[in-house]
């Protein structure tokens, strides 16, 4: 049964200096091919890496040849058929330090066009925190709120790794595979073709060794790339149609519904997102246990003690925190479980936190005629 995630809910995620785009890993060249002549295996390989992502240049498997990915642990693999013909694109991530390639096939017959040609491999690492917390780290795993109204909105929360390398948040908007993130996000890359999108990648609540780990408890990567729909530097949000995997069915993670009409200063907010590629965490209390809410309607970040080069004009703003790697998220209301804003930049000064206010957004893609369907939740105010 389909779930449908509403948003008008309340999350806190810890206060920073800045929210902009993370750095999860680095890029190395490696110049590696093979023509498919003989059973092949090689190790790539990079001591305290967390994670592995290859880059090809180009795939070209012969029919009934088999070529593999598989982790340190040899639990995550991922497969690549014969037939799959491909340009270039990032294979989905690994966790650990080193992958394994192997390629198996009944008959082995050289190929006059290469199997294979890898050109690159990102390299994750931990987070270096650049933005300083400001204050107490309030924000708890999404699935400490397991039996809250806070957990299903957030299952359809998603992390995201950016051409390999950089880190994100978004999250499922409408019924029909629609993504939704921060225009700074996605870069050079807004048309999509290099995003991964990690749905369900929530550590135990009781599994404090992993809380704060990068790239830790990965879910399901439902997508490598997305089909780009529309884009928007002045509220900065990218809107895109995933090219889900086969197999993949996203109705176990719901999907969530805007307020047509945004923010409502006072509201209790929260905010759900992947801060420094860390697993889900939720933000939805300030000292004391006392419950974020809308600051203001209408600030311009940008002008403040402290501009920001993400924050924009005209934004709300939220007494929330956040750290790199929540960009993206949704500010979600806590009365009615609908999306009111997306999460693009904070301070430690007086301002607190920022968004988009998400009525600006669907006045857009409504101009446009490019609402995905039930992206829109009825007002119940």
């Amino acid at each position: 049964m389909q779930l449908l995630v509403q948003t008008c809910l309340l999350a806190l995620l810890s206060v920073v200096a800045a929210t902009t785009v993370g750095s999860a890993g680095a890029l190395s060249p490696l110049s590696l091919s093979f023509d498919g002549g003989a059973p092949f295996r090689h190790v790539i390989e990079k001591p305290k890496a967390t994670y592995v992502a290859v880059h090809f240049e180009s795939l070209h498997i012969p029919v009934n040849g088999t070529l593999r990915l598989v982790d340190k642990s040899g639990k995550d693999v991922v497969t690549f058929a014969g037939g799959d013909h491909r340009g270039s694109f990032f294979a989905e991530w690994l966790a650990g330090d080193a992958v394994t390639l192997t390629y198996d096939a009944p008959v082995y017959k050289a190929q006059s066009t290469p199997v294979f040609v890898i050109d690159k491999v990102a390299f994750g690492h931990r987070a270096v925190v650049t933005e300083s917390m400001c204050g107490e780290d309030l924000t708890r795993p999404a699935s400490c709120y397991r039996n809250t109204s806070m957990h299903a909105p957030s299952r359809a929360v998603a992390r995201l790794l950016i051409q390999g390398i950089s880190k994100c948040t978004g999250w499922l908007i409408g019924s029909e595979g629609h993504l939704m993130t921060n225009e700074h996000c996605v870069g050079i890359k807004e048309d999509g073709s290099e995003v991964q999108v990690d749905l369900g990648a929530e550590c135990d609540c009781d599994d404090v060794s992993q809380h704060n780990v990068h790239d830790a408890c990965k879910g399901t990567i439902v997508a490598t790339n997305a089909t780009f729909v529309m884009s928007d530097t002045a509220n900065d949000f990218a809107l895109f149609k995933l090219n889900v995997k086969d197999g993949v069915d996203l109705s176990q993670w719901g999907y969530l519904q805007v307020r047509a009409s945004g923010p409502v200063l006072g509201e209790h907010v929260y905010v759900s997102g992947h801060p420094n590629f860390w697993s889900k965490r939720v933000s939805a209390y300030v000292a004391n246990n006392v419950p974020g809410v809308v600051t203001n309607l209408s600030f311009d970040m940008d002008k403040g003690p402290t501009p920001l080069k993400s924050c924009q004009k005209d934004e709300f703003t939220y007494n929330l925190g956040t750290l790199e790697g929540s960009s993206g998220s949704p500010v979600i209301s806590a009365k009615d479980h609908v999306v009111v804003g997306l999460h693009n930049c904070g301070s430690c000064d007086a301002y607190g936190n920022g968004g988009i206010k998400l009525n600006k957004i669907v006045a857009q893609l409504a101009s446009k005629g490019l609402l995905p369907p039930n992206a829109i939740a009825k007002s119940h105010c």
